[in-house]
């Protein structure tokens, strides 16, 4: 393809504001992105005229890094829209389903220049908050291609039987049949040779048909992103984010009828709502389709041990009035897959707000005692409990592969009384949520001998079956402690200091609000003060400097 490239040189800016810019020539392998800038690529071309009848998508590499979520990421315009993310998992661009031959190909991408946290990999001391410097990083690939749908699937195919022959014993019938079949595909493979892959496909056909007994474990798998509201890069970014990952599901959601997708935060559905309309009205009519589901009940997931009791409940009050003002949805459960530990006074706070149901992945991460429920109910101090699932498979971004599924089924400690688990697959953080490849592991793992058995449900639906299913669920009484990330909070006096600050000043702002008469107390609270202005036209040393919330 043909390449453009316009350098924004600050914080990012709008669609319409790059169309007003000028883009230079800009071929693969020159260099791109001082630390957290912004790159808009425009890219070109025309579809050979012997690609007729098949599919093309756009190959784009903005120097892509390992762990997705962490580094250089795309959000993809098409005709003005934001259509999908281009990142580590995620690098084709969907452009023609059946090409005629000759037809111009014509799009921009937005390029986040996001050095990767220095806690993983990669990026050395980048993570500073100083922006610009010297580009870092390269355009890989920007190339047309033709795209193979049925070859896709026997890779899919070939990559389950594999997963789950290394996930069986050693000497089980049912592992050196799955190895017999994939040498058998091996026999018949022709590198370079289409015709080869429909017998390859014939080859696995049986052991992919074998299914599983009565007493198998089964898994609801729900497609989400954990991102965190705030972590390693500006806010700012945190809404671009959400836009590349919300944007890729929306378009998953098209090829993938029972493809679900969930998201458990007000606060991003209403930066969808302000700064990417089309976005946020495909994720409207997702839901209204049952393919897109609001959890979670709080504005954001938010801490629960140096919050207030007070300011829990407003997360509640805001968090749960949101979703029924724009979607008409009472949200009944609470979703905080990583939070440092839970009060004990939460259990309370959620059934006096109409949530019954509660899931979180955290406590898995303890490193000193292993926590022994995985179904159970949570009493809080007043007695009051809720119904609560942690998940078995031990992480909140599971790959959907064979040995996650056969870690869900080892480590669930309530097989004698309950058969239902939940798995929440997908990359977060940016990762743009569940690949396709995890979208087809799943649909394989339906009904795979050997295999847990794994349906794409909702959380709704996944809480109303393992209500139904759990015999006698043991309680748990008191605070769910984290033993992990201890003094995490104890040497942030600073923050706690502010955020109790904050708290009395919004009490002693309502009290005078009703002092003045205000009809609706909460009324002007609940106003913007920047009045709609976007998040990134805020300098940023503004706000570092007065040492406030960025």
């Amino acid at each position: 393809m043909q390449i453009e490239a316009m350098s924004v040189g600050g914080e990012p800016i709008s669609y319409e504001e790059a169309m007003k810019r000028k883009f230079l020539p800009f071929k693969e392998g020159d260099v791109w992105g001082a630390k957290w800038d912004t790159v808009w690529f425009h890219f070109t071309g025309k579809v050979p005229a012997d690609w007729g009848g098949a599919p093309v998508v756009a190959l784009i590499n903005l120097s892509f890094e390992e762990g997705e979520g962490f580094g250089r990421e795309g959000l993809v315009y098409q005709d003005g829209v934001p259509v999908i993310a281009v990142n580590r998992n995620r690098s084709a661009v969907p452009l023609l389903e059946k090409a005629q031959g000759g037809e111009e190909i014509d799009f921009y991408v937005e390029a986040a220049a996001n050095p990767v946290a220095q806690m993983f990999w990669g990026d050395g001391d980048l993570l500073m908050p100083e922006y610009g410097g010297e580009p870092l990083f390269t355009l890989k690939q920007a190339r047309l291609a033709t795209y193979d749908e049925e070859a896709f699937q026997l890779k899919m195919d070939f990559e389950a039987c594999r997963q789950a022959m290394m996930a069986l014993p050693e000497n089980e019938t049912r592992r050196a049949q799955l190895l017999r079949a994939m040498n058998q595909v091996c026999d018949k493979l022709d590198l370079g040779d289409p015709r080869c892959i429909a017998p390859a496909r014939a080859a696995l056909a049986d052991v992919l048909g074998k299914r599983n007994g009565d007493t198998v474990h089964r898994i609801t798998a729900v497609g989400h992103a954990h991102i965190d509201t705030a972590w390693c890069w500006p806010l700012r970014e945190t809404i671009r984010k959400c836009a590349r990952t919300f944007s890729t599901a929306l378009r998953y959601m098209e090829t993938h009828a029972d493809y679900k997708f969930v998201c458990s935060q007000p606060q991003q559905y209403a930066w969808m709502k302000q700064y990417y309309p089309s976005i946020y009205s495909d994720i409207k009519a997702a839901i209204k389709r049952g393919q897109w589901e609001i959890v979670g009940g709080m504005w954001i997931e938010a801490d629960c041990n140096i919050t207030s009791g007070e300011s829990l409940v407003r997360q509640f009050i805001h968090g749960k009035n949101y979703y029924d003002d724009e979607f008409g949805i009472e949200v009944k459960d609470l979703w905080l897959p990583d939070v440092f530990g839970y009060s004990a006074a939460l259990p309370q706070i959620l059934r006096k707000c109409g949530v019954d149901c509660f899931l979180t992945q955290k406590i898995s991460w303890s490193d000193t005692n292993r926590f022994p429920h995985h179904t159970f109910l949570w009493e809080g101090l007043d007695g009051t409990a809720v119904f609560t699932h942690f998940p078995p498979v031990d992480t909140y971004n599971c790959q959907m592969t064979a040995e996650e599924m056969k870690r869900s089924e080892h480590n669930f400690q309530e097989k004698d009384r309950a058969t239902r688990a939940l798995v929440p697959y997908g990359n977060g953080d940016g990762g743009g949520g569940p690949s396709l490849e995890q979208i087809e592991l799943a649909r394989r793992w339906e009904d795979f001998e050997g295999i847990p058995r794994v349906e794409m449900g909702t959380v709704r639906g996944f809480f109303a079956k393992a209500k139904e299913d759990a015999i006698d669920p043991p309680v748990w009484r008191g605070e769910l402690y984290l033993e992990l990330h201890r003094g995490t909070l104890t040497s942030q006096a600073y923050t706690k200091y502010m955020n109790r600050k904050c708290e009395f000043a919004l009490r002693d702002a309502e009290f005078l609000q009703v002092i003045a008469g205000y009809v609706n107390p909460g009324d002007l609270l609940e106003s913007d003060p920047v009045g709609k202005r976007p998040i990134w036209d805020v300098p940023a040393h503004v706000s570092e400097k007065a040492g406030d919330i960025t």
